[in-house]
């Protein structure tokens, strides 16, 4: 998707460059015999160049550049931290969790660990897996998943996860919020999950997780009692 963006900017760029190539061709060939060989191969080899380097130099450009991936993927753009909340198929008891996500111009990595809110214990963790597949026009949001269990290893399981994207509002277009639906092969039933993102970052210090976990409870808390006051 990124390198959809990226290339259409850079065969704008190349006509332009290749419109002046051309026009200093002209110039420079008028003399020479046969001309039209010597203008198409210059000419060719140059634009070509110049789309090459364009293209490899926007993308490591956007890869360094965080405020450059943020404006040109916009609704695309969903590296950081996010934290959520979701109710056990089994018991029906909420788990907390936090998620970091890892976009690239090639791939988007999905890494997320769970705890259960009574007590805080590590449920597990689950991490994405094949392709990750974002519409923001839909706007959808979706994604496979292996799920690993730290208490119970008949628990770990396959699943797959689709959301709706939400956010800020019309003009600010980065997405900041996602509610949708996770059904694994252990449970067999739609799980209801809610997040919203925390931070642009992807790296955790080593005393920021409790903060995460913090932040997940909260957002748990704000929507339990928001239900509880639509009731």
């Amino acid at each position: 998707m990124l390198y959809k963006r990226i290339y259409s900017i850079a065969v704008f760029l190349t006509s332009i460059f290749a419109f002046f190539i051309w026009w200093s061709l002209t110039d420079i060939v008028n003399d020479l015999i046969p001309s039209y060989i010597l203008k198409f191969l210059v000419f060719t080899t140059s634009t070509f160049g110049f789309f090459k380097i364009f293209v490899s130099a926007m993308a490591l450009f956007i890869e360094r550049i965080q405020c450059a991936k943020k404006i040109i993927l916009s609704s695309s753009y969903f590296e950081g931290i996010w934290v959520g909340y979701y109710y056990t198929p089994i018991d029906d008891k909420p788990v907390l969790f936090y998620q970091i996500i890892t976009q690239t111009i090639e791939c988007v990595d999905i890494e997320t660990k769970a705890y259960n809110v009574e007590g805080m214990k590590e449920r597990g963790f689950w991490k994405s897996i094949d392709k990750v597949y974002i519409n923001p026009r839909n706007p959808k949001f979706s994604y496979q998943y292996y799920f690993d269990s730290n208490s119970d290893e008949s628990m770990n399981t396959r699943g797959a996860f689709t959301a709706t994207i939400l956010h800020e509002s019309e003009k600010l277009s980065i997405p900041c919020k996602m509610e949708g639906y996770a059904f694994n092969h252990y449970s067999r039933k739609k799980i209801e999950m809610k997040q919203i993102k925390v931070s642009d970052r992807t790296a955790i210090e080593h005393d920021k997780e409790e903060k995460l976990k913090q932040d997940a409870l909260n957002f748990y808390n704000s929507s339990t009692n928001q239900k509880e006051v639509s009731k």
